[in-house]
């Protein structure tokens, strides 16, 4: 079930499930094994080099806005368990994931479902639900879109994580389009493979391409950029499109501000949706709240589309903020510093190995990791600033040659029983059993 419709609602917000429309097509020179050593097209488009450093110490991608943990692998748990940590926070319910399928013609479609695959298996680890977006225009023919469906059924419809209608238990699947199949007949047989009915729904004003086979609609920001009409087109959705619709999705987001052009793809939205200092956002939010009466779903459109600039993953140039806001529509209640934790747990996951004991630092971690799920955000920072202190690892380095050795231990026993600051490991006035446990627990290089 729709984890909104079955958990308890926080302090206010809306009643409707709140799902992030999730990108997982990010790859790094390790992780890209359809093309090793290079940078995913996502980062890249067709002139940026994240190789190269920017006077800002950033690398060049191919985005207005910069992650706060920099370019990254959708398919790092470490990545994944930050995105999904800073969702819960944040009182979001699930994600979509934007998905290609097993079959199609797009030359990166392994990478895309690997990393799709891997986020789906994730999710039920932080309570989250997820659903799929199928992207048809990649489907040659309809045996590549049937045999996408069949891969949806053999592989996500039976995981408890995917979100069921609350009313038919039917799996929510959504439709990016349709663009290669327009027309009602293509869609009976596709759908024929899902293995029972589904909640089908394409994109706003296209049920009539997909016939009896659509159960409604979801929206997805647009504009007449002449008008600046953005928030109006919006509410015309939910005012006379919604309300006529068995199943309506509604659409929350920050902005609408794409690296195309800039990246050599072309001018191809054709409208720019201006931040405004987080109106855009508190506007979205403020329509959806106002005619949720009318929707059965909440769509953060997107999570992490930084080639569009409609992201709600932190950013530097926007921190946390927009996480922040959202909270006025999931009725979460976190405390702002709680975000800032998950940022620590995700540095500290890329710094483990450098700590005098990596092993029992990485158990630290992962009970750090549980609180943080749990929610338990003031007592996870207590836990954040000891683990800080296992950096100290030089600490018991008495001979300044890189390592905690035998060396060491021998100047502590040469001097133990005295009160020589030299040999005095943990600094308290004396030289004894203490500072020999103390090496023991710092033993190897630093």
């Amino acid at each position: 079930m729709l984890a909104a419709l079955t958990a308890t609602l926080l302090t206010g917000g809306t009643e409707v499930p709140v799902f992030a429309h999730y990108m997982p097509w990010f790859e790094t020179p390790e992780s890209n094994l359809e093309a090793p050593g290079q940078w995913g097209y996502h980062w890249t488009l067709q002139n940026r080099n994240p190789n190269n450093i920017l006077p800002n110490g950033q690398r060049d991608i191919a985005s207005h806005f910069y992650p706060l943990i920099g370019p990254y692998a959708s398919s790092d748990p470490d990545v994944m368990e930050y995105h999904l940590l800073l969702m819960k926070a944040a009182g979001i319910d699930g994600i979509i994931i934007d998905w290609y399928g097993v079959q199609g013609t797009n030359g990166d479609i392994g990478g895309l479902l690997r990393n799709a695959d891997a986020i789906a298996n994730t999710v039920n680890t932080y309570g989250l639900d997820f659903a799929v977006m199928l992207e048809d225009r990649f489907s040659a023919n309809i045996n590549d879109a049937v045999a996408n469906v069949a891969y949806c059924r053999d592989n996500y419809f039976h995981l408890p994580s995917y979100a069921r209608d609350a009313a038919s238990n039917e799996p929510w699947f959504f439709n990016f389009g349709p663009i290669t199949f327009e027309i009602p007949s293509a869609w009976n047989q596709i759908l024929s493979a899902a293995g029972e009915p589904v909640q089908f729904l394409p994109l706003k004003y296209q049920s009539g391409e997909v016939g009896i086979n659509g159960d409604g609609e979801f929206y997805w920001p647009s504009e007449d950029e002449a008008l600046d009409n953005h928030l109006t087109l919006l509410n015309i959705f939910y005012a006379n499109r919604a309300p006529n619709l068995d199943r309506a999705v509604g659409a929350v987001y920050p902005s609408f501000i794409d690296f195309y052009e800039e990246g050599g793809v072309g001018d191809i939205i054709g409208f720019e949706i201006p931040y405004d200092d987080g109106g855009t956002l508190e506007d979205t939010i403020d329509a959806t709240l106002a005619n949720e009466d009318a929707i059965q779903m909440v769509q953060l459109t997107t999570w992490n589309d930084f080639g569009e600039g409609t992201i709600f993953e932190p950013t530097v140039e926007r921190g946390f903020s927009d996480l922040i806001s959202i909270q006025r529509l999931t009725g979460s209640n976190t405390p702002a510093n709680a975000y800032t934790s998950i940022l620590r747990l995700f540095n500290n996951r890329k710094i483990v190995e450098q700590a005098c004991n990596p092993i029992a630092a990485r158990a630290q971690l992962e009970n750090i990791a549980t609180l943080l799920a749990v929610g338990s955000y003031a007592t996870v920072e207590v836990f954040l600033d000891l683990w800080d202190e296992s950096f100290d690892c030089c600490t018991g380095d008495l001979d300044g040659n890189g390592a905690v050795d035998f060396a060491d231990l021998l100047a502590v026993l040469g001097s133990f029983g005295t009160t020589n600051s030299e040999a005095d490991v943990n600094g308290d006035g004396a030289v004894e059993f203490a500072d020999i446990l103390e090496l023991l627990a710092r033993w190897g290089a630093c």
